[in-house]
């Protein structure tokens, strides 16, 4: 690729990345807007006058120019993509050959791989969440909300029960100081509103400790695929956008050409299938992280000592979808969905290995 061309596309991608950003960061102002209002709305807002009609006009505004930013977005990655894809026709990279040379075997047998010199980041958002994961980010802003309200109620409800219980102490003393003895009605009320406050109070307690758990467990989701650490996000948002290069699709077979029609992949994970988590792990710029969980669109490699695996090549497989201890998984062989314990029962060993794919596996 000429130095041109390469400065323009640098360009192009500084562009797209920064656009994305700001997509990014204001569709979080847009949902702490609804927070707020939210909020408003539960402290009585509704009664105030001239706020009540603010929520039904701010959501269809704010709707509409997130909508029309992330279309420009859409715009603009599809121009960053045909361009790349011009230079990748003119520069083909090295792929998994449909009929490997010796070199090529030798490479693979020492486990070794070309290096690919990493990216400087452009801009680096707090947190990238892919497409496939987006639903799942919405969840954990609301329950963020919500944990917010219930903290907010509890401080509420414990100011309260600090004032009913000064109050009644303070009519308890009186009464002692009149020689009242029995019950008064206002000692009743107090100690009846005092117990509601109580029971609130637990309820309260409940719930911050049930969304608290749901926090944490979403943040977990959203962790386990995100990018590693030195991860290249102007890379990692490419290829969500994108497909697989052309080169890497006419120049691939097997298990390897079906994962790469399934998900974009780059070019230097496209070798042999043994390869891929060693690939991966060399790396780092992919952001791609590996693990023994299967979650829904990982890749599945095998080594090519497992008992399914070629024991040339090695395998990569698709994971579908999880149900339970259910992992239904594609491959080459097998377009439709199949438990992967129908392909073989070796399913956890030292010789398989997921890898989440930042851009794609879902939480």
């Amino acid at each position: 690729m000429s130095d041109q061309l390469e400065v323009q596309l640098s360009t192009l991608r500084a562009a797209r990345e920064q656009l994305f950003a700001s997509t990014l960061r204001i569709g979080d102002s847009v949902m702490a807007v609804r927070g707020v209002l939210r909020e408003l709305a539960a402290l009585g807002g509704d009664g105030l006058s001239g706020l009540a009609p603010l929520p039904l006009a701010l959501s269809p505004i704010m709707e509409r120019d997130l909508e029309q930013l992330q279309a420009l977005k859409q715009q603009l990655d599809e121009t960053v993509y045909a361009v790349e894809n011009a230079a990748v026709a003119h520069f083909p990279p090295l792929g998994a050959l449909l009929n490997p040379s010796p070199l090529t075997l030798a490479l693979g047998a020492a486990k070794s791989s070309p290096v690919l010199v990493p990216v400087a980041l452009a801009i680096t958002p707090d947190r990238y969440v892919s497409v496939a994961n987006l639903e799942l980010y919405q969840t954990l802003v609301s329950r963020r909300d919500q944990l917010a309200q219930q903290q907010a109620q509890l401080q509420t409800l414990t100011a309260a029960q600090a004032e009913l219980e000064a109050d009644l102490r303070a009519l308890r003393n009186r009464n002692a100081t009149a020689a009242v003895s029995a019950p008064t009605p206002e000692s009743a009320r107090l100690e009846g509103e005092l117990q509601r406050v109580d029971a609130e109070l637990a309820r309260a307690h409940g719930e911050i400790n049930r969304l608290q758990a749901e926090v944490a467990a979403l943040n977990a989701r959203l962790d386990r695929v995100a990018p590693g650490a030195g991860a290249n996000l102007a890379e990692i948002r490419q290829l969500e956008s994108g497909t697989s290069a052309d080169a890497v699709l006419q120049n691939t077979q097997g298990c390897v050409n079906y994962i790469a029609q399934r998900v974009p992949i780059p070019a230097i994970l496209a070798r042999d299938a043994h390869l891929w988590n060693d690939i991966a792990a060399e790396h780092p710029q992919l952001g791609i992280t590996q693990g023994q969980t299967p979650l829904a669109g990982s890749i599945l490699v095998m080594e090519r000592e497992h008992s399914y695996a070629d024991d040339l090549y090695g395998h990569v497989i698709y994971v579908e979808r999880v149900d339970g201890d259910t992992v239904w998984v594609t491959d080459n062989t097998h377009p439709t969905p199949v438990p992967l314990t129908e392909l073989t029962t070796e399913t956890s060993s030292a010789h398989l290995t997921y890898l989440y794919l930042p851009w794609h596996t879902a939480g």
